[in-house]
């Protein structure tokens, strides 16, 4: 359907989701847990925080076979534990490490 103009597609829109709620939540909650919808997310929150590389998507994939912390070697117990570690001012990827070693980083 074409809309004449911007604001009769936002309303129409608007519509459709008020309509739609919930279906489109459901949607959206299992995207979120898919593989591709949680590799997405973390490369979005990168971003946010400033990580500049050329290709996220390979430093990603890099990032979730990284078993062992870079720093101290201790194995992640969880994905909470695992951190890309960077440098504040350019951007640059330096290590992936435990929260630990990120911590202590942090305070150099």
């Amino acid at each position: 359907m074409a809309y004449k103009d911007f604001e009769t597609q936002k309303i129409a829109l608007r519509k459709y989701y008020d309509n739609n709620r919930e279906k489109l939540q459901e949607i959206a909650k299992k995207y979120r847990k898919s593989e591709r919808g949680k590799k997405l997310t973390l490369i979005s929150s990168w971003r946010r925080r400033g990580i500049i590389d050329e290709d996220l998507s390979a430093v990603y994939d890099y990032y979730i076979k990284q078993t062992n912390c870079m720093i101290c070697l201790t194995e992640f117990r969880n994905s909470m534990e695992r951190n890309l570690d960077h440098d504040h001012l350019t951007g640059e990827i330096r290590y992936i490490c435990c929260r630990s070693c990120n911590t202590n980083l942090l305070r150099e």
